[in-house]
């Protein structure tokens, strides 16, 4: 398996763990107002994409060292794929939500992985 779909991989799995976990860290930690820029605080969507966006920087910042070399626009893909999947976050749930009536979890937990696949769908073609 190339480094490129390694890369991919391992950004998936690690995104949609620490994403998962980053819902509730933030009454984990007991609430602190200083945090509420990090972690979602309410069930809005736009809350919601904190779960994508600092997962995906984290991941990116870690592992720029050892994909510089070998994905070109390296940043311009992982902030696109950012980008991107808060838009896909956004559609999804506004247009299931406008056919149904109502939120639903395990549609909300699909959205959630959708998105994460889409952040990560610029990194797929190495040049």
């Amino acid at each position: 398996m190339s480094r490129n779909k390694k890369f991919i991989l391992g950004g998936i799995l690690f995104t949609a763990v620490v994403g998962s976990l980053w819902h509730f860290i933030y009454d984990w930690i007991g609430r602190p107002e200083f945090f509420w820029w990090l972690f979602p605080v309410s069930e809005k969507v736009v809350e919601h994409y904190k779960l994508v966006v600092f997962p995906n920087l984290i991941y990116g910042l870690l592992m720029f060292r050892y994909m510089q070399g070998h994905i070109r626009y390296y940043w311009i893909r992982l902030l696109m794929g950012i980008g991107f999947a808060c838009i896909a976050m956004r559609v999804l749930f506004d247009a299931y939500t406008a056919v149904l009536k109502k939120d639903m979890l395990g549609m909300d937990l699909l959205i959630f992985a959708i998105s994460v696949l889409v952040s990560y769908a610029f990194f797929w073609k190495r040049r």
